[in-house]
């Protein structure tokens, strides 16, 4: 579902109270092709390519934003408002052709030494093969259908593959199936753009959140779309801030330079000075910082993350200074971890299954391995993932962090056949325990905090 700025909600809005009343009778389709020439004819003689330059919408600014900003001041926000919603669209789009740039871009593979790939290798496949007798859970557990429907060949490929092939395998992962499901390129549009080249759509879905991100965080101003034009007007220049300025100001906020480490070719996203900036990256940036805030000190703190992708809240949380921090996953999932962290961070910086664990590491643990101990944590995490178990599965991690943790954690939707919510209300969790509401960044999702200490 696409999400629009508050300022072109402001103006959707606007053409819909203003628009003129047409009756069955009139040439509906006359008038609205009168007014739409008429507005574009007002924005040729005003050059708007050349105005929106000089305003320096250089492709880091929201397209929609800089649009509203370029007809305030140019004295066509009446016309604007005489536009049906379908017109709109029509005028955004052309604007779009003539003007705007979103700088997206596509990484390139960074190749590390080879001695130290392979050994990282070899130590991600030894582990792989050591769990092969692991029972992982019920069937119907769609993590572990993907790895018999999806993903076959890389199951094969690890376990009867040469190790050339399989360190190829693991540094062009976007040419398999290996990260289908958490990392893959199709990630979901939330742009309210009109752009047909899809990596320019995905750099600004990117920004889009990024400004989300920055909202939250406090160090951008929400638009208020209820406000008037002239209110509009006097905050456009505090909202309109680039993709480097906010994250120049969250770098103050979370008191470290974000980095966007792009190790495999075809990640698809934002470009900015620190890496390309991917839809995933974003979301993992937020999460990370919701886990320093419930927590009283990240270096001394114990977190667990239930199912972690690509590994991204991991990296951004070592970032954040935490210095416990267990991921537990099934291993094909593991391969993936352990191989970014291991490149982006450095092969000492996690330790595997089988491997003792080390203070300052990042530990990457099987289901297994983590239910047959009893182990306290401060915080239980999960983003996008718990209601995709099954739902005796998902019950075991949640009796787990019962048992186990002070605070939970989770950020999922509700479309499955059953909620996070019903998972601690079965178990009798009393109301003043949680704090629930929609998460900030994506729609649809919502964030649930759960004190188990209370």
């Amino acid at each position: 579902m696409r999400v629009f700025s508050p300022i072109f909600v402001l103006l959707c809005c606007l053409s819909v109270v203003s628009s003129p009343v047409l009756s069955m009778s009139e040439p509906t389709e006359f008038k609205m092709s009168a007014a739409r020439e008429k507005l574009d004819e007002f924005l040729s003689k005003q050059n708007y390519k050349g105005a929106l330059e000089k305003l320096k919408l250089d492709g880091t600014k929201a397209p929609d934003e800089g649009i509203a900003l370029f007809l305030l001041k140019s004295n066509g926000f009446e016309l604007w408002k005489n536009l049906t919603q379908i017109d709109q669209k029509w005028v955004l789009s052309r604007i779009m052709k003539a003007s705007y740039n979103p700088l997206g871009s596509v990484s390139v593979r960074k190749p590390l030494e080879d001695i130290k790939e392979q050994a990282l290798a070899r130590r991600i496949f030894a582990f792989y093969r050591s769990t092969l007798g692991l029972m992982l859970g019920e069937a119907e557990n769609m993590w572990l259908k993907a790895i018999f429907e999806k993903k076959p060949a890389v199951h094969h490929a690890i376990i009867e593959g040469r190790e050339e092939d399989l360190v190829a395998l693991l540094n062009d992962p976007m040419r398999s199936n290996l990260f289908y499901g958490f990392a893959d390129p199709d990630e979901p549009s939330t742009s309210s753009l009109y752009i047909e080249d899809p990596t320019e759509l995905r750099a600004a879905t990117v920004f889009t959140l990024l400004q989300k991100l920055a909202a939250v965080v406090g160090v951008r101003r929400s638009m208020n779309p209820e406000c008037d034009p002239t209110h509009v007007r006097n905050l456009i220049s505090v909202t309109s801030t680039s993709a480097e300025e906010m994250l120049d100001a969250l770098d103050i906020e979370f008191g470290f330079r974000i980095d966007f480490p792009n190790p495999y070719p075809g990640e698809v996203g934002l470009v900015t000075s620190r890496g390309i900036a991917s839809y995933r990256s974003i979301h993992a940036l937020y999460q990370a910082w919701r886990c320093s805030q419930l927590v009283e000190n990240c270096e001394n703190c114990k977190v667990l993350e239930i199912g972690a992708g690509l590994g991204r809240a991991a990296y951004y949380a070592h970032k954040f200074g935490f210095k416990n921090y267990t991921i537990v996953d099934i291993p094909m999932t593991s391969i993936a971890q352990a191989h970014f962290l291991g490149t982006v961070l450095s092969s000492d910086s996690i330790t595997l299954p089988e491997e003792a664990a080390v203070d300052g590491r990042i530990r990457i643990i099987t289901p297994p391995k983590l239910f047959s101990e009893e182990e306290k944590f401060h915080l239980v995490v999960n983003f996008d993932g718990l209601t995709e178990m099954t739902r005796e599965v998902a019950m075991d991690y949640w009796e787990y962090a019962k048992r186990n943790a002070n605070v939970f954690l989770s950020v999922n939707h509700e479309a499955n056949p059953y909620t996070v919510r019903e998972l601690y209300m079965s178990s009798k969790v009393g109301k003043k325990c949680v704090t629930r509401g929609p998460y900030a960044l994506r729609e649809g999702y919502m964030e649930e905090i759960i004190d188990i200490r209370k």
